[in-house]
């Protein structure tokens, strides 16, 4: 049987069969199995999936697929826009829902949670992109997970 050790703690740990007094070499076989293993798996009740940022910083994104650098001209444009009551209906036609509006949505849901709190939406990009020393710290400290509807 295997056990999640705690939510943030990758390491699962493998609990033996209780032995059977009637076989004594299944006993010794299960003295010689390993007693922990490493691995990126967590137990949920949920169906998710975990965000690699060392992999790349666009798995943060929920439409991952998508290249903002096609979008970088209106990427200042929207974030401002995103914090004004209104913005303005030329700048919505210009471009998709899941474009770069979906970028700066996920960049406003993300940096209300404890990895990114205390950083603007604005530096989160910025900071995946040309820091590893953060990457290396969100990596060790938490994991970052996506969940399916």
């Amino acid at each position: 049987m295997m056990q999640a050790d705690g939510l943030f703690n990758n390491s699962l740990k493998i609990k033996p069969d209780p032995p059977s007094p009637h076989l004594r070499s299944h006993t010794e076989h299960q003295s010689s199995r390993p007693t922990s293993t490493t691995t990126s798996m967590i137990i949920t009740a949920w169906e998710g999936e975990t965000i690699d940022l060392k992999k790349s910083s666009k798995e943060l994104w929920t439409n991952e697929i998508e290249d903002e650098g096609r979008h970088k001209p209106l990427m200042h444009s929207i974030r401002s826009s995103l914090f004004h009551p209104a913005p303005s209906r030329h700048l919505l036609q210009q471009i998709s829902t899941f474009g770069p509006i979906s970028h700066a949505n996920d960049l406003r849901y993300w940096s209300k949670t404890k990895a990114f709190l205390g950083l603007n939406p604005d530096s989160i990009l910025d900071k995946l992109e040309n820091d590893p020393a953060f990457i290396h710290a969100l990596d060790s400290r938490f994991i970052l997970m996506r969940w399916k509807d």
